[in-house]
């Protein structure tokens, strides 16, 4: 390999290190334009309106840490990530965000059955992505579906806001 042919090999290198160097730059500065972590470092706004921008069940989570009792085990279905910020003993099926809930449906002749088969398990409340349920769960048998209508209909709304939901069971 030639003296010449050595000098290109080292600009191309240097110049394909550079332009990823500037991509990923360019990345930081969109993700920092988006997130504007400043404003609550300057104490524009605070850890729960920063978060609540972010994270979309926050203000849910944050409702379940002011609001239950601390004995409350809370299973989330659909709930995200947000558990991180939970405060209180919680369920979450990290890949399958319905496994438990779904099981239980399935073992269920009825609402109450849902009820007291989630109740069984030490749940105590819910916290529900509707709109997501509502697309995860849209390939349960119709006699199921009904089931849950009526055990949504027979459990207690604590908190509503968007398609988030937190129910007493």
């Amino acid at each position: 390999m030639g003296a010449q042919s050595s000098s290109v090999v080292r600009a191309s290198l240097v110049l394909g290190l550079v332009a990823i160097l500037a991509m990923n730059g360019a990345a930081i500065v969109r993700k920092a334009a988006r997130t504007a972590p400043w404003r609550i470092i300057l104490g524009e706004e605070t850890r729960g309106e920063f978060l609540s921008r972010l994270v979309y069940n926050y203000p849910a989570v944050e409702f379940i840490n002011r609001a239950l009792p601390p004995a409350s085990r809370i299973l989330f279905v659909y709930g995200g990530n947000a558990w991180y910020f939970a405060r209180r003993s919680i369920l979450v099926d990290s890949i399958f965000q319905d496994y438990t809930f779904r099981a239980s449906l399935r073992a269920s002749a009825s609402a109450e059955d849902l009820r007291a088969g989630l109740k069984r398990i030490g749940i105590t409340h819910l916290l529900v992505n509707r709109d997501l349920v509502d697309r995860g769960l849209s390939d349960i048998p119709p006699e199921q579906g009904k089931l849950l209508d009526d055990f949504w209909r027979r459990i207690k709304t604590l908190y509503r806001a968007g398609s988030n939901r937190v129910y007493e069971i």
